[in-house]
C-alpha cells in the first residue's frame, strides 16, 4: 500500500527540444507494421481465396490508409481492358461483351456512333446516287427488253395462227381467234357460218396458244424475279460498298482483335438483311408528308455500350463504395418508358463498382456491405465463380418472369478488401463457411502506441495534422497537453492513441479557442478550454446526478463511519462521453447457511461477470475463514439506489469490504471510495475507467466542501492514472489523496485504521484485529446453527 505523489498521477512533460522530427514518410502507417505486413501479404497472393478484412477501432482512418497504399501499389500494375457490351444477332436478350485495351473502348464507340449517324444521313442518299440510278435503270431496262421479246414471240406465233390478244381493264390477257380476212374478231354471224371442223380448229388451237401465253407469263415472272434478285443484290452491293467503306476504317483499327472483326460481319450482315426494309422507308418517307410519316428505322442496334472505361485509370482501377446497395455494386439494368411502356436494350447496362475494379482493388465497408439485401451473397458468388453477372436479384422472386436481359457474364479477377470491427470479424468467421473461405487475411490496426518508441514520431504526426488541417501552430505547452489527452485516450501512460480522428477533433476544437482568444497559436490552455466544453456539451445527464447525491436524491455518505457500508465507484458511458458516479454498497448479515446472496443476481439485474465476482469473493471468505469449521452464515450484498442492470468485477473488493464490515461490526470510513477487482487469494486486480471513477468521486467531494477525501485504487491501475488538472492540484494542496494497494486487506487499514490481518505466535488472528471480530461473530453464527440443528432433531 503507498500513497500516490502528484507525479504518479499524469504523464512526464516532454522538452521537445530533445526530441528530433520525424519525416511524413515516417508518420504516415505509425505504429502499423503488423497490419501493413498483413496487408502486404493478403495483396501479393493472386488466389480468389485471399481477400482481406481490415479491422480495428473508429476513428483511426483505416480506409484512407487502406485506399493509400492500395493506390501506390496499383500505378505499377498493368491497366485493364474496356468491357464493352454489343448487341447479339443471334441472340438479342444475351447482350455480348468484348474486351478492348484501355482508352479503345472511347475510340470504337465513336465510330460507332459516327457509323450510326453515317447511316441515318448518308445511308438514303446512296440509293438516291446517279451511279445507282444508272444500274437500277440498267436491270430495269434489260427486263423490258427481255419481256418484250417474249410478247414479241408470242404475238408472232398468236398471228400466225390468226389469234390476237388484248389486255383487260382488270389486267387479265384475253386471247381470241380473228376473221382471216378482216384480221378482226368473228363476228356472231361469221363464227356460226363457220364450219364444225374450222370450229374445232380454232378451238384446238386456242388451248395450245393459251398454254403458251402461260409458258411467256411464267418466263415474264421468272424474269420479274431475276429483276427483282438483281436489284436486291444491286442494294446489297451499294449497301455493302457504303457500309465497308465505313468500317474499314474500324477495321483497321482492330485488326488483331478476331472478336470485335466478327461482330463486324455480324453488323454488315444485319444491314445488308435490312436494305429492303430501309430502302422501303426512304421511299415511303418520300412520298408522305412529314407530319403523318412513320417512325424511321432504328440503327441502335449497332451503338455500343461502353460499359467499362479505364482510359483514364492510371495502373490497376482502386474502387471505394460506401453504399452497397446490388445495383451500385454490381451495375443495373435501367428501364426507359415509350408510349407508356417499360423498355430496355442493352445501352441500358449500366455498370457496379465491382465492374469498374475488376483487376484492381475493390473496398467497401463491410456494414453497409451486410445491411443491403442480396449484395453479400452475390459478392461471395461472384469471387467464387470468378464471373460477374449484371441481373435484376428480384427475378427469382416474380411469378411472372419480366423477360428481362441477360448479358453475358463478364470474367472477374479483383482483390476484395472488407473494412469493419473485430466483433463483426468474429461473427463472420464464426457463422459463415463461405466467409473464412473467401476472406483469408486478417488486417488488425493498432489503436495504441508505444510511447517509449515512437514519441518523436507521434508528435510529427501531431504538426502533420495541425499543418494539413491549416490550423495555428502548437507551443511546445500545446504539444505536451495533446500527448497527456492521447496518452488518456490509450488508457497508459507509456502508450499514445492511434485514434487520430479523436485527435484531429481536439486539435480543431482548440484551434478554436485559440483564435477566439486571439492567440498565434495553440498552447495547453487552449486545449484544456477544448477538453472542458466537450464534457459540458455531453455532460447534462453527468451534471443531473450529481445534482441528484448533493440533494442527497442518490445518498452518498462523505464522512462519518457505517457499519457494512460503503462506497464503490462505477463508470458510464453515454453517448461517447465516459464519467464516474460513486455508488453505495451495503452488506447485512444474519444466522443462516445460504452464504453470500447477490440481491442483483436474484432480481436478474447483474450480469455473469458480476455474478463470478460475488462467487470469488465468497471463495476467499472461505479461505479465510472456513479451514477449521464450514462458514455457516447468510449475507446479503447489493447496490443500494442501482435502478438498471450491473455488470462488470470493479466492486469486487467494495462488495468484500462492506461484508467484512458487516461480519466484524466495524464501521468503515465513508469519505474513501473503493474500485478494484480480487482473486480468491486477496490480490487487488486492476480495472477500467479509473480516471473517470476517481474524478467523478473528487467532483462529488469538492461540491461538499470535503477537504480529507480518499479514493483506493489497484496498484496495478497507477500506470493507466492521468487525471485531470483539478485532481492533482487538490492531491498536491493535500485535499484529496489516493491510495494504491496490492491486498485488500491494505484497504481494510485504511477503512477502519485498525489491524486486519496479523497474527500471534499460534496462527491466530491477533485481538481486535479485523479479521478476529468476523471469525468472533462467525463463532457466533455457528453456535445458532448448531442449536437449531439440536432443536430439529
Amino acid at each position: 500500500m503507498r500513497e500516490l505523489s502528484v507525479s504518479d498521477l499524469t504523464v512526464p512533460e516532454i522538452k521537445l527540444g530533445l526530441i528530433s522530427e520525424s519525416k511524413e514518410e515516417d508518420v504516415k502507417f505509425l505504429g502499423q507494421e503488423r497490419a501493413l505486413k498483413a496487408l502486404d501479404f493478403g495483396l501479393a497472393i493472386k488466389d480468389f481465396r485471399y481477400n482481406i478484412f481490415v479491422v480495428g477501432h473508429e476513428g483511426m482512418n483505416k480506409k484512407d490508409a487502406v485506399l493509400s497504399i492500395l493506390r501506390s501499389r496499383a500505378k505499377d500494375l498493368k491497366k485493364p481492358d474496356d468491357v464493352v457490351y454489343v448487341f447479339n444477332f443471334k441472340n438479342p436478350d444475351m447482350p455480348k461483351v468484348l474486351y478492348l485495351p484501355a482508352g479503345k473502348g472511347r475510340v470504337f464507340k465513336k465510330y460507332m456512333n459516327d457509323f450510326v449517324v453515317s447511316l441515318k444521313s448518308d445511308f438514303p442518299k446512296k440509293f438516291e446516287s446517279k451511279e445507282y440510278e444508272v444500274a437500277r435503270r440498267k436491270l430495269i431496262e434489260e427486263f423490258q427488253r427481255k419481256r418484250a421479246r417474249i410478247f414479241s414471240e408470242f404475238e408472232e406465233e398468236v398471228t400466225k395462227y390468226n389469234f390476237a390478244i388484248r389486255t383487260l381493264e382488270n389486267g387479265v390477257i384475253e386471247l381470241f381467234a380473228v376473221s382471216p380476212s378482216t384480221k378482226a374478231p368473228f363476228t356472231e354471224e361469221e363464227y356460226r357460218a363457220l364450219s364444225d371442223e374450222d370450229k374445232e380448229r380454232i378451238q384446238t388451237t386456242g388451248e395450245m396458244l393459251n398454254e403458251k401465253m402461260n409458258e411467256a407469263l411464267r418466263q415474264i415472272r421468272e424474269e420479274e424475279k431475276n429483276l427483282r434478285e438483281k436489284t436486291i443484290s444491286l442494294d446489297k452491293d451499294f449497301a455493302a460498298s457504303f457500309v465497308d467503306n465505313i468500317l474499314k476504317q474500324v477495321r483497321d483499327e482492330f485488326y488483331d482483335r478476331e472478336d470485335l472483326l466478327l461482330y463486324l460481319d455480324e453488323v454488315r450482315s444485319d444491314l445488308l438483311d435490312r436494305v429492303q426494309e430501309l430502302k422501303a422507308s426512304v421511299e415511303q418517307n418520300a412520298s408522305v408528308p412529314f407530319l403523318m410519316r412513320p417512325p424511321e428505322p432504328s440503327f441502335d442496334k449497332y451503338l455500343i455500350n461502353l460499359f467499362v472505361d479505364n482510359s483514364e485509370v492510371e495502373g490497376a482501377p482502386v474502387v471505394y463504395l460506401s453504399n452497397s446497395s446490388y445495383g451500385n455494386l454490381f451495375g443495373k439494368i435501367e428501364y426507359k418508358f415509350v408510349y407508356g411502356a417499360a423498355v430496355t436494350d442493352f445501352t441500358q447496362i449500366k455498370s457496379g463498382a465491382i465492374n469498374r475494379a475488376n483487376h484492381g482493388f475493390l473496398v467497401l465497408d463491410a456494414q453497409d456491405l451486410l445491411k443491403n439485401i442480396f449484395s453479400y451473397d452475390a459478392l461471395k458468388r461472384a469471387l467464387k465463380e470468378g464471373k460477374v453477372r449484371i441481373e435484376d436479384p428480384w427475378e427469382p422472386y416474380r411469378v411472372v418472369s419480366s423477360g428481362a436481359l441477360r448479358p453475358e457474364a463478364i470474367d472477374l479477377d479483383l482483390k476484395v478488401i472488407l473494412i469493419g470491427s473485430s466483433f463483426l470479424y468474429e461473427i463472420l468467421s464464426q457463422y459463415d463457411d463461405e466467409f473464412r473461405e473467401l476472406f483469408n487475411v486478417k488486417v488488425d490496426f493498432d489503436d495504441i502506441l508505444n510511447a517509449d518508441s515512437g514519441l518523436d514520431k507521434y508528435i510529427s504526426l501531431i504538426k502533420d495534422i495541425s499543418s494539413k488541417d491549416s490550423l495555428l501552430p502548437l507551443s511546445e505547452t500545446g504539444i505536451n497537453y495533446i500527448i497527456k489527452e492521447s496518452a488518456r485516450i490509450a488508457g497508459q501512460k507509456n502508450k499514445l492513441s492511434l485514434r487520430t480522428s479523436m485527435i484531429r477533433n481536439l486539435l480543431t476544437e482548440a484551434n478554436y479557442f485559440a483564435t477566439k482568444s486571439g492567440s498565434s497559436e495553440i498552447n495547453d490552455s487552449h486545449v484544456k478550454d477544448a477538453i472542458k466544453n466537450k464534457i459540458f456539451r455531453n455532460g447534462r445527464i453527468e451534471e443531473r446526478i450529481q445534482e441528484a447525491i448533493l440533494e442527497d436524491t442518490i445518498i452518498v455518505r462523505t464522512s462519518g463511519e457505517m457499519v457494512g457500508q460503503v462506497n464503490g465507484l462505477a463508470v458510464m458511458s453515454l453517448g461517447g462521453h465516459l464519467f464516474g458516479k460513486p455508488a453505495r454498497i451495503t452488506a447485512q448479515v444474519y444466522a443462516g447457511k445460504r452464504g453470500v446472496l447477490n440481491i442483483e443476481r436474484e432480481v436478474k439485474m447483474s450480469g455473469q461477470i458480476h455474478d463470478k465476482a460475488v462467487f470469488i469473493l465468497s471463495g476467499y471468505l472461505g479461505h479465510l475463514f472456513g479451514q477449521k469449521r464450514p462458514l455457516s452464515f447468510s449475507a446479503s450484498i447489493t447496490f443500494e439506489q442501482l435502478y438498471s442492470g450491473i455488470e462488470g468485477d470493479s466492486a469486487t473488493c467494495a462488495e468484500f469490504y462492506a461484508l467484512i464490515s458487516a461480519l466484524s461490526n466495524i464501521p468503515l470510513k465513508q469519505n474513501v471510495a473503493i474500485t478494484g477487482s480480487m482473486d480468491q487469494w486477496g490480490e487487488v486486480q486492476p480495472i477500467g475507467g479509473v480516471n473517470e471513477k476517481i474524478e467523478g468521486f473528487f467532483e462529488v467531494c469538492k461540491a461538499r466542501n470535503v477537504n480529507d477525501a480518499m479514493v483506493i485504487i489497484p496498484e496495478r491501475n497507477v500506470n493507466n492514472l492521468i487525471l485531470r488538472d483539478e485532481v492533482i492540484e487538490a492531491v498536491k494542496e493535500g485535499k484529496f489523496k489516493i491510495f494504491a494497494i496490492s491486498r485488500v486487506e491494505e484497504g481494510l487499514k485504511i477503512l477502519t485504521g485498525l489491524d486486519v490481518d496479523s497474527k500471534d505466535d499460534k496462527g491466530n488472528f491477533i485481538k481486535n484485529s479485523v479479521y478476529s471480530c468476523v471469525e468472533k461473530r462467525l463463532e457466533e453464527f455457528a453456535k445458532v446453527g448448531v442449536e437449531e440443528d439440536k432443536k430439529k432433531e
